[in-house]
């Protein structure tokens, strides 16, 4: 493996800190890293340097489901009613994981708060969501949708008695992935540029808790405390880009003993199509590339794999606006 402290050629993530790689299925070949974890303290990021992987979660989300099937405990076929969640018309599981159960697109940014605030368990948001957007529209068409996401960890608590972070912990410890968990402590500090429309766009919209979500401001950049999220299963997963490098390489090893081969070539084919896409169960595609990215304040993230070629690459960045599309880009290409 081949580490470099300097941006791909031709590209840059425009953060105080982010890493990228290139991979296979037999791990790592190259990994860029740059800049810092934390401005304050001049923390550089090496390849250990955990990152939030945001909306990436929903790839496990989905290897969770896809395992329970596997095992008899569900059906993708099952629709919610047959697990006594409700919506109207009641989607299938498949229709969930493909974003296109029809189910509504409420904004996720007041599911973030200052460390130690109160925050809602899995069900209880859940069941608020529903109350406040109960009915399902265009039901079979592509539609992203968090919501959807945390119905299926309710879905995987019924069938697994079990907290949906249990199951997930027990998933990422059979992938040697320990130092990936549900919690921001010790990861590279959010950050958003001091000066521009995000920034004063997003002090809005989290007012009264402003104040309380800043860690500093320095050389340009608002550093946002390690603030906590409601709902791990649509994106609360915080690791490395080793540890995401692992888990990519899940889906170039015939699912690596997690996974049925054939349960992997079924969440890398089409499933649901729509303005913002085409999906597999969990996977975003793009061309040949299969994928997923994330973005909440703070931070942006992106895990991609071309199964013809057996090659993958991903990237993390600790800003909000990163421009990891521009990075994941070149090293696609290559």
């Amino acid at each position: 493996m081949d580490i470099h402290r300097e941006a791909p050629p031709g590209a840059g993530a425009s953060a105080p800190g982010w890493a990228a790689v290139r991979f296979d299925a037999s791990g790592p070949r190259e990994v860029w890293i740059d800049g810092h974890a934390r401005l304050d303290e001049a923390r550089p990021v090496t390849p250990e340097t955990r990152f939030r992987w945001f909306s990436i979660t929903k790839l496990l989300t989905a290897t969770l489901v896809m395992r329970a099937a596997e095992r008899g405990l569900l059906s993708l076929d099952d629709r919610l009613a047959d697990h006594a969640l409700s919506a109207t018309p009641s989607p299938t599981l498949r229709q969930l994981l493909s974003h296109a159960g029809g189910i509504a697109v409420p904004s996720p940014i007041r599911w973030a708060h200052p460390p130690g605030a109160r925050r809602r368990d899995g069900v209880t948001l859940t069941r608020e969501l529903l109350s406040r957007h109960p009915h399902a529209e265009g039901i079979g068409r592509a539609r992203y949708t968090n919501l959807g996401y945390l119905l299926l960890a309710r879905v995987l608590e019924g069938v697994e008695g079990a907290p949906f972070e249990d199951g997930a912990r027990a998933l990422l410890d059979a992938l040697s992935l320990g130092e990936t968990t549900f919690s921001p402590r010790d990861a590279a500090l959010g950050h958003e540029k001091l000066a521009s429309l995000r920034s004063a766009v997003m002090s809005v919209l989290f007012l009264p808790r402003t104040p309380r979500l800043i860690a500093y401001a320095e050389r340009g950049w608002i550093g946002l405390v390690p603030y906590e999220i409601e709902g791990a299963a649509y994106g609360g997963l915080v690791g490395s880009i080793l540890d995401l490098t692992r888990f990519g390489q899940v889906f170039l090893r015939d699912g690596d003993g997690v996974l049925r081969p054939e349960s992997v070539r079924e969440m890398l084919e089409p499933h649901g199509t729509g303005p913002e896409g085409t999906f597999g169960l969990g996977f975003w595609h793009d061309g040949a590339w299969r994928g997923h990215g994330g973005w909440a304040g703070g931070y942006r993230s992106e895990l991609w794999i071309e199964p013809e070629r057996g090659v993958g690459v991903a990237a993390l960045a600790n800003a909000g606006d990163a421009t990891l599309a521009r990075v994941v880009d070149r090293l696609k290409s290559v």
